[in-house]
This record gives structure tokens, sequence and C-alpha cells, in this order.
């Protein structure tokens, strides 16, 4: 196999997110839906707890009183702290629910830049290792999170020693107990909440450098792609020379043929050289003819090379349309006049300078 010596290519890239092949931790979208819910739980917890702690209370002292009652009017006076109960129970799971979605969204955006990840087949795209030696790491890596969350676990014992001994029996009173228990367990999801975004953070790493390494490519690789970029960049080329009847030469070129023309002739969206020299070429000939994007070009080397260009939208698209060399002979009358007058100015302008 050939050593991929050669960083990935933005285009290799772009094709590896297109495949879903992109660094994301699943651990670390669950620890912030876990980090979510306990702030959600912290925030909102302790009045739904107290609202919910009060609902039962009158239950069961409503029971106490209607233990004379007949059925179907302890069911009736029963019905609306059903209702509040529930309404509690909602008020407070609810909010926990949406911080965790929340939170999880906001994770899953962070790291995959979408919302959902794709999984298909791209060719030229990497992909994730697969064999003995991608099971060999998932075992490896499993063998991790429990030996990270064993060792959590066992701290937060120790260092919740003391507040794990006010739970026994006659330790104190029972609002002190239950104010220890309720502790205890904000303490241990706050562990389990760290615990499982610090192996998120090592899962994610370890991603990214697996995605580095399954993108990076081989020298021929690297050719291949340029190859093939070339080749798209010159069919644009000829795309661009097809609109405009021909690839324009860049500019300062003389191989357009206007270091001898006469003059140009613009029109709309067209532009023809003309070279007419009665000395030199008795018959006119057209230089050159452009369309569309050329005609810019053209013009632009007409002036660096002092051609004249003299504006005839009809004329123009005569002599583009004629496709030869041959200026057509219903359009050399016309023509003949364009270069009398810039004969004419020529004359003029050279004997205004010599007096």
């Amino acid at each position: 196999m050939s050593e991929r010596s050669q960083p990935a290519s933005p285009r290799r890239r772009d094709l590896a997110r297109k495949a879903g092949v992109v660094a994301h931790s699943p651990t670390l979208t669950t620890a912030a839906a876990w980090l979510g819910a306990l702030a959600a739980l912290i925030a909102t917890g302790p009045a739904q707890l107290a609202q919910l702690q009060d609902l039962l209370r009158q239950a069961l002292r409503s029971t106490a009183q209607a233990e004379g009652a007949t059925e179907v009017a302890a069911e009736v006076a029963a019905a609306p702290r059903v209702s509040a109960a529930l309404l509690a129970v909602a008020s407070l799971v609810l909010p926990v629910v949406a911080a965790a979605a929340v939170a999880a969204l906001g994770a899953h955006l962070a790291q995959a830049r979408a919302f959902w990840i794709p999984r298909r087949a791209v060719p030229g795209a990497p992909a994730w290792p697969r064999g003995a030696g991608a099971r060999s790491a998932g075992g490896l890596w499993a063998l991790v999170r429990a030996a990270a969350l064993l060792v959590a676990g066992v701290g937060w014992l120790f260092v919740s020693a003391p507040q794990v001994a006010a739970l026994a029996p006659g330790a104190g009173p029972r609002a002190a107990a239950l104010g220890a228990c309720a502790a205890l367990l904000s303490s241990s999801l706050l562990v389990l909440a760290a615990t499982w975004v610090a192996l998120g953070a090592l899962e994610l790493v370890g991603r990214a450098l697996a995605l580095a390494a399954a993108s990076r490519m081989t020298a021929a690789e690297t050719r291949r792609e340029q190859r093939e970029q070339g080749g798209a960049v010159a069919a644009w080329r000829a795309r661009a020379g097809r609109a405009g009847s021909a690839a324009p030469a860049p500019l300062g070129s003389t191989s357009l043929g206007l270091e001898e023309a006469t003059l140009v002739v613009l029109g709309d969206s067209e532009a023809a050289a003309v070279v007419w020299e009665p000395r030199r070429a008795p018959e006119p000939q057209i230089a050159l003819t452009r369309r569309g994007v050329g005609v810019s070009h053209v013009l632009a080397l007409a002036r660096q090379g002092g051609v004249p260009v003299i504006r005839a939208p009809q004329l123009a698209r005569q002599l583009v349309e004629a496709g030869g060399a041959a200026v057509p002979p219903l359009a050399r009358a016309p023509l003949a006049e364009l270069v009398v007058a810039v004969h004419g100015r020529r004359a003029a302008s050279s004997l205004a300078a010599r007096r």
C-alpha cells in the first residue's frame, strides 16, 4: 500500500463531509445532554419539588379525611388533586427534557456542522478504518470508559464519605438527612457529567486524529486530482471559448492579428478587426472576430496598439457572420467609408501637428 504522505486537499475534505466521515463524538453529545438536564434541574427543580411535595401532603391529608366518605365522593374530591400532581410532574420533567435536547443538539451541530450525518459511499472520499484493528480499538475504548467511570465513582465515594455517614439511621434529624441525600444526588450527577465530558473530549480528539490520518493522500492520488482539476479548468476554458467564438488570448499577445489591423469594427456584442491597406492588401481581410466575452479583450488590445475602434453594429454583425478571412461584397462599401474616415482623421491630425 502506498504511503499517505500528502495532506488532504480541500476537495477530499469536502468529499469526506458528503460521505459523513466527520469528527463526531456521541459521548460528548450525551455529556452535553446531561449538563443541560442538570442545569435545568438545578434552576427549576427545588421549586417544582416543593410544589409536588405540598400536593402529596394535601393528597394524604384529604385521604385521611375522606375515609368515612363514599367511594364516588372520594373520587370526585381526588380528581383535582391528581390533575394538579400531574401538572407539577410535567412542569418538573419538561424543562429538564427540553434543556437536554437543546444542549445535545448544540453539541451535535458544533461537531458535525449539520443536523444529520449522512452515511453513503462517495467515490474518492476517505473512510473510517475497519477490520480487526478497528474492533480492537473499539474494545480498548470501552475498557477506558469503564475504568474512567470506576475511578470517578470511587473518588466520589471517598470525597462524599461524611455525607454518606449522615444518612445512617439515627445520625440526625430527618430534614438534615433529606438535605444530605439531595446534595449527594446532585454531586453524583455532576461527577458523572464531568467524567462523561472528559471522555467525550478524548473521543473527539481521537476521531479527529483518525480522520486526519484517513484523509491523507498518496502522491499518486494527489497527481490524479491535479490532472482532474486541470481537465476541469481546460473544459471551462473551452466552453468560454465557444461562448465567445474563440478563447481570447491574454492581454499583450500579438497572436490576435491586431498588430497590422487598420481598424476594429465594434457591435453590440461582437467585434471584428479588419486589415485593408491598398499598397499591401488590395482586398480587405478580416484579421479576427470575437463575440461575447472576447470583445473586451479585443478592445483592450486595440487601445494598447493604437488601432482605431469604430462603432458600427450592423457592419460588425456582417463581418462576424461571414465566418472567413475575406470581407463579404455587401460589407465592402460601408467598410470603405469607415476606412476613408479613419485615414482622413489621421491625415488631418498629422497636418495639424506639422503646423
